[in-house]
């Protein structure tokens, strides 16, 4: 009946269970966000920092970590290698995107993985060693993996690079080249099991000493023969002044002199 006064009691009983329910979800949100939101970058930053500097052999800094703990978005923003007051590598910031997917993959996969500015200075000293030599042995320290061991899965989808650069200078050639206005597309690039006979179509775009280099391709990296197909154009390439820096390193019986040259190429 409507009116039964044995029915009011349920009804509150099922209130309190709905209003505790509620309460419990909404704590356990609240945990998430802090948790995964706040705490979990300070976790993460300083061990990031730490084990990056004992495994290249540089010091590794890093301004921020961020994390959106319900889109698990991940930013990294102004990291360093190198000196402080000079940097080997500098980017403004790294942004990834997880995937769900990674829960029953039992593998890393990424919706998304975009570098912004990254910037390389690179020197050769007269006595022939690289200004990140450190890093160099570091790498050459480190035990490689049994022959027949597994490789890591993974999967990388819309990976992108914008406004990259690169300086090199050469103290033995007394040369210096630059790389700028870098940006490297790849849309995805996975080793899992049922996605490696997918083309990987990557792109690189540069203005490398002035001129415009522009690659784009169609390849299979994981399968037997690894198939690939590359359409290249090099516009305006300064001949002369390549010629100018490989004459340093001929014998002295070889000159090789020439005044103003340029080529382009178009190469499949």
């Amino acid at each position: 009946m409507p009116n039964d006064p044995a029915a009011v009691p349920a009804r509150s009983a099922r209130l309190r269970w709905l209003w505790r329910g509620a309460a419990v979800v909404a704590l356990l949100a609240a945990g998430w966000t802090v948790g995964v939101g706040w705490w979990l970058p300070r976790f993460l930053q300083p061990r990031i920092e730490a084990g990056g500097t004992e495994a290249l052999g540089a010091p590794l800094a890093i301004g921020r970590v961020e994390i959106a703990p319900w889109t698990l978005h991940l930013r990294v923003a102004d990291l360093r290698l190198g000196p402080a007051e000079r940097p080997w590598l500098a980017i403004d910031a790294i942004e990834a995107e997880v995937a769900a997917e990674s829960l029953w993959r039992l593998a890393p996969v990424l919706e998304r993985l975009h570098v912004q500015a990254p910037r390389v200075e690179l020197e050769r000293h007269a006595d022939g060693r690289f200004n990140v030599q450190p890093l160099l042995e570091a790498l050459a320290r480190r035990t490689p993996p049994p022959p027949d061991a597994e490789p890591a899965r993974f999967a990388l989808h819309n990976i992108t690079l914008a406004d990259g650069a690169l300086r090199l200078v050469d103290r033995i050639s007394e040369s210096e080249h630059r790389v700028d206005d870098l940006r490297v597309g790849v849309p995805f690039v996975s080793n899992l099991p049922s996605d490696i006979t997918v083309d990987v179509e990557p792109l690189l775009d540069a203005r490398i000493d002035g001129s415009r280099f522009h690659a784009q391709g169609r390849t299979l990296p994981f399968t037997q023969g690894q198939r690939s197909e590359i359409d290249l154009r090099w516009e305006a390439i300064d001949v002369a002044a390549a010629c100018q820096a490989a004459a340093r390193l001929l014998p002295r019986e070889l000159p090789l002199a020439l005044h103003e040259a340029r080529l382009d190429l178009a190469l499949r």
